[in-house]
């Protein structure tokens, strides 16, 4: 199997566990009492992970660095939205 330059990335291929994390715990939570939220955070986490990708196929050094700065604010993103989830309690200390 080809590897992309990205697949070769210590990033990326932590963002790749962190969003089977994100869908292990939405998998495992009631989700149908915080469906918008839930997807929202699965969207974003996704998000990441393809902003990464996407600038590593970028040929300058300034791309690179917009799309792993967008990426960077997508997890900003996602921590805000288990905050949410934290509070409203759908997932617990731990989960968080």
């Amino acid at each position: 199997m080809h590897l992309y330059s990205f697949e070769k990335l210590d990033m990326w291929k932590d963002i790749r566990n962190f969003v089977s994390e994100i869908y292990k715990i939405s998998d495992n939570s009631p989700c149908s009492e915080y469906k918008g939220l839930c997807d929202q955070i699965r969207r974003a986490t996704v998000s990441v992970s393809s902003n990464i990708a996407e600038g590593s196929g970028r040929l300058s050094f300034k791309e690179q660095a917009r799309f792993t700065q967008i990426a960077y604010l997508g997890l900003l993103e996602v921590l805000s939205q288990l905050m949410v989830a934290y509070d409203r309690k759908h997932i617990n200390e731990s989960t968080y």
